[in-house]
């Protein structure tokens, strides 16, 4: 089988955010996963998503499935790029579909959704300009987060506020530094949690896995209430 591992190259740009290509992928990976699937048998492309034609490439190479890890490449729906340009195309690729990536990116349409479906998700606010009144529903502490990122990229202790200059400071640092909306939401203190799902004709869940940032204090990615 031949497989195209389509994917973004971790790299640096001082003109961007610190964590800017955090969810990029390093070469370790890419080749630890290209070594995994030539195990296989399968023949490996390699795709760099920013570097690439994507639609020529794939329209003009046979290629039976692409194991996906890219990101995209801009935009608010950039995660589900690939696997949009892929089922218009026909071709079979990993991971979640196309409705499923651009939703989920954007956290505030995720968090309407799950309060329609009556799952419980904190209260929140998506705030655009950083000059909206806060909703007098809101309690702190409030914790602030770019709406449309994921990896936890422009989060960090700073990002858990106490009161309202704290608040409207980090709104603007996040509507300035990502160029989008600022989600804020009612911090939630406990335990992080994570389930993977496979589903191949059939759903397979897997345990569940806790994610521990209790080594993590220095970074600033471990942080509590006025901590």
């Amino acid at each position: 089988m031949k497989v195209a591992l389509t994917f973004n190259l971790k790299k640096e740009d001082d003109a961007k955010p610190a964590d800017y290509f955090s969810e990029f992928d390093s070469k370790v990976t890419i080749d630890a996963i290209t070594e995994a699937l030539r195990l296989k048998g399968h023949s490996v492309d390699l795709v760099d998503v920013e570097n690439s034609d994507l639609f020529s490439y794939f329209k003009k190479t046979p290629i039976d499935m692409v194991f996906n890890i890219a990101e995209g490449t801009h935009g608010k729906f950039r995660e589900s790029q690939i696997p949009a340009i892929l089922d218009y195309l026909n071709i079979p690729y990993t991971g979640s579909n196309t409705f499923s990536l651009a939703l989920a990116l954007n956290k505030a349409l995720t968090k309407k959704i799950l309060k329609a479906e009556n799952i419980p998700t904190p209260n929140f606010q998506l705030f655009a300009k950083g000059t909206e009144e806060l909703s007098p529903d809101l309690k702190f502490p409030l914790i602030v987060k770019p709406n449309c990122e994921g990896s936890a990229k422009g989060i960090n202790k700073s990002n858990v506020v106490n009161n309202r200059g704290e608040l409207y400071k980090k709104v603007k640092e996040i509507i300035g530094g990502y160029k989008q909306e600022a989600l804020v939401e009612e911090f939630i203190e406990g335990k992080e949690l994570t389930v993977g799902i496979l589903e191949n004709g059939q759903a397979t869940i897997l345990p569940v896995l806790e994610i521990d940032f209790s080594e993590c204090a220095k970074s600033g990615e471990y942080f509590i209430p006025g901590g």
